[in-house]
């Protein structure tokens, strides 16, 4: 899958593998057997004890054309812009497009972050794709 979002990766390459810890781990034995200097037990434990779980609604959408052609731009309606918060172009404004025939075909990587998870759901994959696409000159 993540070949699919990331084309220009080396997937035959390792690559580092994150850990994520439970706050109840963050205990200053815990934290002294796992190497963290005594001077810095307090600042560790005030740092993961007062942040929030932050929730994020994201969603990845990939821009495919139907058509072959030259693209001119991409058009994202209003109504879903405001929740763009990125967009990665694999093609650029003036490329030569293919229609969409297989994954190395995409035009962009858009993602968007929703203000919660009933607002996300309203977007369905057939809606997002009718509120962003692109303009292509045959």
């Amino acid at each position: 899958t993540l070949m699919l979002i990331y084309p220009s990766l080396d997937f035959s390459n390792k690559f580092h593998e994150d850990h994520m810890y439970p706050k109840s781990k963050f205990r200053k034995a815990y934290l002294r057997k796992m190497g963290v200097p005594e001077e810095k037990l307090d600042e560790y434990l005030d740092t993961v004890m007062k942040t929030e779980p932050k929730n994020n609604f994201l969603t990845h959408h990939i821009v495919f054309s139907n058509v072959c052609g030259i693209l001119q731009d991409i058009e994202i309606v209003p109504t879903i812009r405001k929740y763009v918060t990125d967009i990665s172009f694999h093609k650029h404004c003036g490329e030569k497009i293919n229609q969409r025939n297989n994954a190395t075909d995409y035009i962009a990587y858009v993602t968007m972050q929703f203000p919660d998870r009933e607002t996300q759901l309203s977007y369905s994959r057939e809606r997002i794709e009718q509120m962003i696409r692109p303009i292509v000159k045959e």
